[in-house]
């Protein structure tokens, strides 16, 4: 990004509701199984490593790692 891109993009940021990274999420009603990718973000700050595998152990989704933080 430009300065002044980012500059906006920074001027807008907003902290995320800390129950997004801890409210379960029921699927047993589908009768399918639904697929799931997680995207791993290497160098995020906010939902540090340890959780972030915690959550891939949870899921046993397909992984993609990304070699960004939240907000790159």
């Amino acid at each position: 990004m430009d300065e002044a891109t980012a500059a906006s993009t920074l001027d807008r940021l907003t902290d995320d509701a800390a129950a997004l990274l801890s409210e379960p999420v029921d699927l047993s009603g589908y009768r399918r199984r639904i697929p799931r990718t997680y995207v791993h973000l290497t160098r995020d700050q906010c939902y540090v490593e340890a959780l972030q595998q915690r959550s891939i152990g949870l899921l046993r989704p397909e992984v993609v790692d990304l070699d960004t933080g939240t907000c790159p």
